[in-house]
């Protein structure tokens, strides 16, 4: 049975149906014929486009010409809703990627940087916003090593590409900073040998924002319009 949902036919959305003798609506003749269900359309209007109350429903028999016709516009359309939600999917991405991975390569650089051989990870990469300013970015990663920070330093600075270090900064767990990812606690660190924990940082101000605010204003006005879009087509196939 070849069948079709969601066809609109003057305003009235239907089922559209090839009928043979397997069908539950033959009736003696085999034929394309549209389903209209009460729930879902007003008996009035139905009425006057020639739907006759059979088992249920109204139906209707079309020519072969007129369902083709009625198929091929459907599917068209249909074709441009999912064009529609593909359009809606890029800025919902964008913002998510914004929001809640931003993080991902930046904490992905800081765990590429070779460690001395000895090195202990203490506290895994985590990468913040700054409270004060959106676009001062900064993260860190605390290990320990026997060298301390100065051998550290020395050591990722000769096993290191340069483009790899850029914006890092190797500082002494307990340097007291008042921006700092992870603020040292007594739990961390064993006091004994306080002089072996090293605190990886990176650090990078954004002080012009203007590409990603332009960005997120084009993204905000596309999500916009492809909403107003998908609405206006929803509300096109209603009746």
């Amino acid at each position: 049975m070849k069948y079709f949902p969601n066809v609109c036919y003057n305003g009235i959305i239907c089922e559209l149906v090839y009928v043979d003798p397997s069908s539950y609506y033959y009736n003696g003749r085999e034929g394309w014929i549209l389903i209209a269900d009460l729930k879902k359309s007003y008996s009035e209007k139905i009425s006057q486009l020639g739907f006759e109350y059979k088992k249920e429903c109204y139906l209707l028999e079309i020519t072969d010409e007129a369902a083709i016709f009625l198929a091929s516009r459907t599917d068209t359309e249909q074709r441009k809703t999912d064009k529609t939600v593909k359009l809606l999917a890029v800025p919902i991405i964008y913002f998510f990627c914004l929001l809640f991975l931003w993080q991902m390569p930046i904490c992905i650089r800081l765990n590429m940087i070779k460690l001395p051989e000895d090195a202990e990870q203490i506290l895994p990469a985590k990468a913040e916003i700054s409270d004060v300013y959106i676009g001062h970015i900064h993260a860190e990663k605390v290990f320990k090593c026997s060298g301390g920070s100065e051998y550290a330093k020395k050591y990722i600075k000769e096993h290191n590409p340069v483009f790899l270090t850029h914006d890092i900064e190797i500082w002494d767990f307990l340097t007291e900073w008042d921006d700092l990812v992870y603020y040292p606690k007594q739990r961390y660190y064993d006091s004994r040998d306080k002089d072996r924990y090293v605190r990886l940082r990176y650090y990078k101000r954004f002080d012009e924002m203007y590409f990603i605010n332009l960005v997120s204003l084009l993204m905000i006005i596309w999500f916009w319009a492809a909403a107003a879009k998908l609405i206006k087509t929803s509300f096109k196939n209603k009746y």
